[in-house]
């Protein structure tokens, strides 16, 4: 009875171990949406004052989009979550029985 007790108490401790470092992984992956607020407030200024002089000819040098490139990165980051997902959801499984 105690090990049995035992055993269900070290795979709810593993699945929450697991959970607390994907919650953690998340938290140190994320932008602080403040600063990316910064950012575009910053950048939309910087557009906003260039655009309105007279004969402007604006080229936004910093920010070059590459065609396609931000959609072949969001498919791999895409695959990579799916992937660490299912393997952490198929362990959880094996793990509760």
């Amino acid at each position: 009875m105690f090990t049995d007790l035992w055993c269900d108490m070290k795979k709810i401790f593993v699945v929450f171990i697991i959970l607390l470092v994907l919650f953690i992984g998340i938290l140190v992956g994320s932008e602080s949406g403040s600063s990316r607020a910064e950012r575009i407030k910053e950048n939309t200024e910087q557009f906003e004052k260039e655009i309105i002089i007279p004969g402007n000819d604006y080229q936004n040098k910093d920010n070059i989009i590459v065609p396609g490139k931000g959609n072949r990165v969001a498919k791999v980051g895409d695959r990579i979550i799916k992937d660490i997902f299912g393997f952490t959801f198929d362990f959880i499984k094996e793990i509760s029985g």
